[in-house]
């Protein structure tokens, strides 16, 4: 007589995730087909888990790359709160450089690959003083109109 084994909850779970991708994987077509129908029929719920998922994303990257490059201010060691810091082009250009690459998610991930090289971490104080002093944002071109104010 065989015996029927009994399984966890979580074993069923799992058991149930293993199916439902073999399914997914051998109907490829009719769950494209299905899911687009859902995401036309409920808009503003997809939007709301796009939304979701790409914040998630995006502070997971922003995460490893304020790790990658020292989780503090080069300039003045500031490391309290990680909101305040910003990536800094060490040779400035960093505008040009967002432009091309269309999205913070590009720019993150393209820090990441070259492994931060040409790049730095600096607070929001320090970055603003340093595109001050090298003349590398348009609203400073012209010194003598901010020291006059």
């Amino acid at each position: 007589m065989a015996r029927t084994r009994i399984y966890t909850p979580e074993e069923m779970v799992l058991r149930n995730r293993a199916k439902v991708k073999r399914w997914r994987e051998r109907n490829h077509d009719k769950n494209w087909e299905s899911s687009l129908r859902w995401r036309r029929e409920n808009p503003e719920r997809w939007k709301a888990i796009r939304r979701k998922s790409n914040h998630k994303r995006n502070v997971e990257l922003r995460t490893n790359v304020i790790a990658l490059l020292g989780g503090k201010c080069v300039h003045c060691g500031y490391d309290k709160d990680p909101r305040a810091f910003q990536i800094d082009h060490i040779n400035g250009g960093g505008i040009r450089e967002r432009k091309a690459l269309g999205s913070y998610t590009k720019f993150a991930k393209h820090v990441l690959a070259v492994n931060g090289d040409g790049y730095q971490l600096l607070c929001a104080n320090c970055n603003q003083i340093k595109r001050f002093e090298n003349k590398e944002d348009f609203k400073y071109k012209d010194e003598a109109t901010i020291t006059e104010a």
